[in-house]
């Protein structure tokens, strides 16, 4: 099964094409240029460069968020007009989560930051082992001193994500927690490990793939918030 990706829920953008748990190649862009700019450029660049036609994809597979509200959706859109487009479905996966497997070759907890802006994070807690990824918290809009609370003492702790750069120097104070930052090529959610999540079978249980039509981006937000697309 050929699987292409697309994540752009912060800073970078990225696609990806895997086949059967196997990364054939990957775009990655952090620059500052808009994803509105980028990711078309890369899908079409990349599936050029490798030979592979749109109509060899069997699924689409796209970061859901949370993360940069425009990036998610530019992101979304495009995956649900190719996915129309081709008569395939999506597959939808947590950017969050897709911070964790890039990491999944740790061991210890992991806690997946993206900016919320002002003191505020989306927030996942993984437990990472022997290349395993299991959730211990869902994807939820925190304060970073509340999100830092789901830490468990006495362990290292992987940290990563741009709400972890922004919040480091008070991450690095997290009292009886050694913190670990990411290595920088790791730091982001990528299109990579979203595409070998799916084309591997090891995406999060109960991820199902949806029609374009049911397929949203996951906007984490306070009570009462209501966004269309």
């Amino acid at each position: 099964m050929i699987v292409l990706s697309i994540e752009a829920s912060s800073k970078p953008s990225s696609v990806a094409i895997a086949k059967d748990g196997r990364l054939l190649g990957e775009s990655f862009v952090d620059y500052s240029q808009m994803h509105s700019q980028t990711l078309l450029c890369q899908l079409e660049s990349l599936t050029a460069l490798m030979g592979i036609g749109l109509g060899d994809i069997d699924l689409i597979a796209c970061g859901t968020g949370p993360g940069s509200f425009t990036g998610t959706r530019i992101a979304a859109s495009i995956a649900k007009g190719l996915a129309h487009s081709l008569g395939i479905g999506i597959m939808p996966v947590s950017s969050l989560f897709a911070i964790a497997f890039s990491n999944r070759m740790f061991s210890g907890q992991a806690l997946c930051l993206s900016d919320a802006q002002a003191e505020n994070v989306y927030s996942a807690l993984f437990l990472l082992s022997c290349g395993a990824v299991e959730r211990q918290t869902k994807d939820e809009k925190l304060d970073i001193n509340a999100a830092l609370d789901l830490l468990s003492p006495g362990q290292a702790a992987l940290v990563a994500g741009d709400g972890a750069s922004r919040h480091m120097e008070l991450i690095s104070k997290t009292p009886d927690v050694q913190v670990v930052a990411a290595p920088q090529e790791l730091f982001f959610p990528r299109a990579s490990a979203i595409a070998l999540a799916c084309s591997s079978g090891r995406q999060e249980a109960g991820s199902g793939i949806l029609d374009y039509k049911a397929f949203v981006p996951s906007y984490v937000a306070p009570l009462g918030f209501k966004a269309n697309f």
